[in-house]
């Protein structure tokens, strides 16, 4: 089973503000946990809401609808 984990993107996020030092230890130490216990896929990041769009199917069509997203 493979599993995906996102963050809800903030005003600070969606602007380029990057997670304090403490955060990103916290993330690294976590991240080290899963490797360590070999369920790790990837680590790619995923580009900003401002970039994003969305397929939506309304009466049976798809239909495309662009970011940003709040």
């Amino acid at each position: 089973m493979h599993v995906i984990m996102m963050v809800k993107g903030t005003k600070s996020s969606e602007s380029g503000v990057m997670p304090t030092q403490e955060q990103l230890a916290t993330m690294a130490a976590y991240n080290a946990e899963l490797a360590k216990a070999g369920v790790l896929v990837n680590l790619a990041g995923l580009k900003a809401t401002s970039a994003g769009a969305r397929v939506l199917f309304r009466g049976g069509k798809p239909t495309l609808e662009k970011g940003p997203f709040e």
